[in-house]
């Protein structure tokens, strides 16, 4: 393996590793632009030029590999050079409307410029070149005059996409980034281009003129959109998500994200939420307080256990809840009242998996969550329905959390057959409107929790918003709940449930949010 010297920092890398790839490792910073990890080397922004001993020019560090004995310096008189004039260079025809640009703030032109440039050019009494901005198709919009022609959007097609949809037309001074004639942009990656774009040529429709970057918080989040798990930066103000943006992690989704899983927030925004506890007099469901909700479930369920024996008594957990939800749900039914009728909730994946070149996969399971649910309940039992037919069941508590659940005329009539039915969601779904008692929980964004994927890597979520009204997170609604059965329960916070599950469920095992990090741990 070759070893080599940068800014007199020795360093052994592996071999095919790049001079700038090395320098990153020491914590040295070679400012680039076309450059991106998961693409192919263009070598075209000239912004990485380092200096070589032995070599007569400055190289590119990006396509320069690192060599046994090599000697680098990243910072020298005639580096410093070179990057004044690549910038002033590109400055020459970018507009300066740093204060009403969407990228400001986050804008590596910006940074670098401030970091490397200059305060002066050799062509201000020049006009700028203005060009007219493009729609690419989707929710891409093209503001020709700020591009710099790095191309990461152009390979990104090429190299992660597997189908060039971008590239360069024209030539020189006219050079522009068009879409193919033929095609239009409208792949589910498309979102990422607009990430990967260093300055603010590419720019979501979905966020533009909607917030200053610097003033969003960010929480680290696990996308439920589909059994991948992609990991996700929820970027919010004022308790409102603005956009939802990749988060790297090699073991799962590397730099990349869905549009399905980027644009999913808005499935939320436009539902009935569930804001108080509710509970039924006549056809009505009232608002009623958190005590007497939780003591009208746990009274009804003791009494039908003592009349009829908790054989009567079911419970339906979800591939959309958290592993410590299920897990909690579980524990209540299981442990505490005596009851085996434990179901989930967990719709058949329809359609096929979506997989692009550079093996990132869109999966058909929409349910971010059904492994974890297999690790806790084993082989799901989804048949509820069967059971409340032939009258095996009583009372029902129901988990659930996908809004696209609906019921059919029949389904809704077997519900009505129940002497007691308790659910647990966060907006007025079907189910819930039959409901004894409606208890409000929280989405993803509004509690904290972990999903285990589709290839059984559990991973962390955290809460980014406050929920609304009277709702709780689930974890706590279930928590409450398995007090009033058992008063020893000792359970706290989130952290609290995913220690006692790592304690009780054997596949978890060890496991603790401590240990899970922002990357999760496979244990399957």
């Amino acid at each position: 393996m070759p070893t080599l010297k940068i800014d007199g920092k020795e360093i052994t890398v592996k071999p095919g590793m790049s001079v700038l790839q090395a320098a990153k490792k020491l914590g040295i910073e070679i400012p680039h632009y076309c450059y991106h990890p998961a693409l192919s080397i263009a070598g075209s922004c000239r912004m990485c030029l380092v200096e070589i001993e032995g070599h007569r020019k400055l190289e590119t560090a990006c396509s320069t590999m690192a060599a046994d004995g090599m000697v680098v310096h990243t910072d020298t008189p005639a580096v410093q050079k070179a990057r004044k004039d690549v910038l002033e260079f590109l400055l020459i025809n970018h507009p300066l409307d740093c204060p009403v640009c969407d990228k400001a703030g986050e804008c590596y032109l910006q940074d670098y410029d401030y970091t490397y440039g200059t305060a002066h050019s050799r062509f201000r009494k020049e006009d700028k070149r203005v060009r007219p901005t493009k729609e690419l198709g989707g929710n891409i919009h093209y503001v020709t005059n700020r591009c710099i022609m790095c191309t990461r959007c152009v390979r990104f097609y090429k190299d992660v996409v597997g189908d060039e949809y971008l590239f360069v037309e024209n030539r020189g001074y006219k050079s522009e980034i068009s879409v193919f004639p033929g095609k239009e942009l409208h792949t589910k990656m498309d979102g990422n281009i607009t990430e990967i774009c260093p300055v603010g040529a590419l720019l979501d429709k979905d966020f533009i003129y909607q917030a200053r970057v610097w003033h969003l918080d960010h929480t680290k989040s696990v996308c439920p959109g589909c059994s991948a798990g992609c990991n996700v930066d929820l970027q919010t103000q004022n308790n409102k998500i603005y956009r939802t943006r990749s988060r790297q992690n090699m073991e799962v989704n590397e730099f990349w994200i869905c549009d399905d899983g980027r644009y999913l927030f808005h499935k939320y925004e436009d539902l009935t939420r569930v804001e108080s506890p509710l509970k039924r007099a006549g056809d009505k469901l009232n608002v009623t307080s958190w005590d007497e909700a939780l003591s009208i479930v746990h009274d009804r369920l003791a009494l039908i256990k003592k009349s009829d024996g908790a054989k009567f008594i079911g419970a339906v957990g979800s591939v959309f809840a958290s592993n410590e939800e299920n897990y909690l749900l579980k524990k209540i039914v299981k442990d505490e009242i005596g009851s085996t009728n434990l179901f989930v909730y967990a719709p058949v994946p329809e359609g096929e998996d979506l997989s692009f070149k550079s093996g990132f996969t869109i999966y058909a399971d929409k349910s971010p969550n059904r492994k974890g649910a297999e690790l806790i309940f084993g082989k799901l039992n989804t048949d509820f329905w069967k059971a409340i037919e032939k009258g095996d069941i009583k009372a029902l508590y129901v988990l659930n959390a996908d809004v696209d659940f609906k019921l059919t005329d029949a389904q809704k009539k077997s519900l009505k057959k129940l002497e007691f039915l308790a659910v647990q969601d966060f907006y007025m779904s079907d189910i819930a409107k039959l409901a004894h008692v409606v208890l409000p929980g929280t989405y993803f964004a509004e509690k904290t929790g972990t999903f285990t994927n589709h290839s059984g890597r559990v991973q962390r979520f955290s809460k980014a918003l406050q929920s609304p009204g009277q709702s709780k997170e689930d974890w706590a609604i279930l928590v409450e709940l398995g007090k009033r059965f058992n008063p020893d329960w000792k359970m706290a916070s989130a952290s609290d449930v995913m220690n006692d599950l790592a304690e009780n469920e054997k596949a978890f095992k060890g496991l603790s949010y401590f240990k899970l990090g922002d990357q999760g741990i496979q244990i399957a």
